[in-house]
């Protein structure tokens, strides 16, 4: 379970340098605040 909320944590940093460039949208960010509540189940 560690190992899939490490790899989780590291795809969110991604996610979130990106949306920091390009601005993003609401709609990525309400995705993003989902999988983090998925992650808080690990």
């Amino acid at each position: 379970m560690i190992v899939f909320t490490m790899l989780g944590f590291a795809i969110h940093v991604m996610v979130e340098v990106n949306i920091g460039t390009t601005g993003g949208t609401d709609h990525v960010r309400k995705n993003i605040w989902i999988v983090r509540k998925n992650d808080s189940l690990f």
